[in-house]
């Protein structure tokens, strides 16, 4: 079993990892007391930790089929008195696959870049949307990118990336075959 305890106590960067300043500028910033860092993902002790505890726990991954959708949850928002408003259907899977298709090209240049924290960003972005939509593959991919960010090569991370090109292409696929009432006239 893990102990919290002594990781608190455990220094990091030359200084214990989950403590406060207590004098100068960052003492004045509003931080929680618990850790000097902005989220525990940017721990480098706790990353693997917290990682492999949710996998165990499936707290994070949705585990489904590649180009697998389940949109009841858009549909129950786009459905009024039994009745499916298309049109807000349309414009909500568009808007899906018009951000992602976006946010995928914007992760490749920032893989170019050497961006890691707008790779980070990035992956989470399609990881929410794609749970919204109920891609589960969709999710667990863009997871992967978004907890490799900071500590995988970037050319591993651009295949990662390519990966997730591919399942948006199956989503999208999928999209247009489960609701073609959405992109009729």
């Amino acid at each position: 079993m893990f102990n919290y305890a002594a990781q608190r106590r455990r220094p990091v960067h030359g200084r214990p990892c989950h403590t406060r300043p207590t004098s100068g500028p960052s003492a004045q910033r509003a931080k929680p007391p618990h850790c000097r860092h902005t989220a525990a993902r940017n721990c480098a002790r706790l990353q693997p930790i917290l990682g492999a505890l949710l996998l165990q726990l499936g707290c994070w991954l949705m585990d489904s089929a590649p180009g697998s959708i389940d949109t009841r949850n858009i549909l129950s928002v786009c459905t009024s008195d039994g009745i499916v408003d298309r049109a807000l259907l349309r414009e909500m899977l568009d808007y899906f696959i018009d951000e992602n298709e976006r946010r995928i090209v914007a992760l490749q240049e920032s893989v170019v870049g050497g961006n890691r924290e707008a790779l980070r960003h990035l992956a989470h972005a399609v990881r929410g949307s794609a749970a919204m939509l109920g891609a589960g593959h969709l999710h667990d991919v863009a997871w992967s990118v978004e907890m490799d960010a900071d500590r995988t090569a970037l050319p591993l991370l651009a295949r990662e990336i390519n990966k997730l090109r591919i399942e948006l292409d199956a989503v999208v696929k999928a999209i247009r075959r489960a609701h073609p009432e959405a992109w009729s006239a």
